[in-house]
């Protein structure tokens, strides 16, 4: 029996980023508005403010709680953080001294190991264990704005593609702006590759000042230490983002949400660099869904199991145009060099080869596209939105795979 009413779900808040904004049943209030919410949500993708909530948020709400009269959600989707024993722990003393029972209490992330790294350093039992749920900020994010445009857009680009050419001037395309360390990787072995040109690339350029030093900070030092030769010339290019209307615009705004670039119908392939690249499986944010609401394949430098997501949510992958094998391997610096030796081959391959791999996945381009165009819109609205609050409400944590059914009820 669904939970949620047709007026839809209050919940309290305070300012800051969160999912619920998205959420077509969420009637969102000020939490020093709302007196009788059916949720109070705390968003906590930068870390727990414990001092803001508690001088927030008044009394009341928190007596609603440990009344179970109202659900308390700690909403990290905005944020890719790793679980925190000692955080958590805090967490855990913060309910307990305001008598707030952890069925009353649900975590939202996007990290899929949180719930058992949770698991494990906190040996509870079921009723004493805080729900964890896992929900894609980015990627909500990313189809709500393709709702209303979602199906002519479609038009578009199948027309587009269809059109494509046999030769292309370029190789690959790659956005990311952010300089973090796999992109820099990326780049800098391009350069030491001769590949540079091969692709059509999107880049925020490096810090003047230390150049490749500021990305030292994970797990790349060795990676590019090796590569600091051509670190000068890649520090040279400043700041160089890919335009809607000329191929390279330096100085331009990045495109944060989609696009309509023509990049794609001048490129065999797009390489999708995400904002990290960890030992197992992890997220995915928006990141691959522009190449694939643009009929493009990709490739992909993020975490382990990523394909594995996007299949998820009822796209396909490419196995007909890559080999996809890299995506099972947990090592960071393996699974890396087994997508780079991939693009390098691509690169070198002549274009007859590349036509052909782009004819085999042809049908899975324009399925794809039309997945993320037209019904992935309409399924956020319809029935994830729905599932995520009923899931909240009802303590299950859970939000039924037909969320992203092909034909929603």
């Amino acid at each position: 029996m669904p939970l949620v009413p047709e007026g839809g779900v209050e919940i309290a808040a305070l300012p800051g980023k969160s999912i619920f904004e998205l959420n077509r049943y969420a009637r969102i209030r000020p939490a020093s508005e709302s007196v009788e919410p059916q949720i109070l949500a705390l968003s906590c993708g930068q870390g727990f403010d414990f001092e803001t909530w508690v001088r927030e948020v008044q009394e009341p709400l928190w007596q609603r709680a440990a009344a179970q009269r109202m659900r308390v959600v700690f909403d990290a989707t905005t944020e890719g953080g790793l679980f925190d024993r000692q955080a958590v722990k805090t967490l855990l003393k913060f309910l307990k001294a305001r008598g707030i029972g952890a069925r009353q209490t649900i975590y939202l992330t996007q990290e899929r190991g949180w719930d058992a790294d949770y698991r494990t350093e906190f040996d509870l039992p079921p009723e004493s264990r805080i729900r964890v749920m896992n929900a894609d900020y980015f990627i909500r994010r990313y189809f709500c704005t393709l709702e209303r445009s979602g199906a002519d857009l479609f038009a578009l680009r199948h027309e587009r593609f269809l059109a494509r050419q046999a030769h292309r001037p370029h190789r690959f395309i790659s956005f990311n702006y952010t300089p973090r360390e796999a992109k820099v990787v990326f780049l800098l072995q391009l350069m030491r590759d001769g590949l540079w040109d091969k692709g059509m690339i999107s880049f925020g350029g490096l810090p003047k000042d230390d150049t490749v030093k500021p990305m030292r900070v994970r797990e790349w030092g060795q990676e590019l230490d090796a590569l600091a030769p051509y670190a000068e010339r890649l520090a040279a290019l400043g700041r160089i983002v890919i335009g809607e209307d000329q191929d390279l615009i330096a100085g331009s705004r990045m495109p944060v949400d989609d696009s309509n670039l023509p990049e794609h119908d001048r490129t065999w392939f797009s390489v999708v660099t995400e904002s990290e690249m960890r030992s197992r499986p992890s997220r995915v944010t928006e990141k691959p869904c522009k190449p694939l609401v643009n009929f493009h394949p990709l490739i992909f430098l993020g975490n382990p199991g990523a394909l594995a997501l996007l299949r998820e949510f009822g796209f396909e992958s490419f196995s007909g145009f890559f080999d996809e094998s890299y995506d099972e391997e947990n090592d960071p610096k393996k699974r890396f060099a087994m997508a780079y030796n991939e693009i390098l081959a691509l690169c070198r391959a002549d274009e007859t080869e590349l036509a052909r791999r782009a004819a085999r996945v042809s049908e899975q381009l324009v399925y794809n596209a039309r997945r993320g165009l037209t019904e992935l819109p309409r399924l956020f609205r319809q029935r994830f939105d729905r599932d995520l609050l009923n899931a909240i409400l009802d303590g299950s944590g859970r939000i039924e795979a037909s969320s992203y059914a092909a034909n929603p009820a």
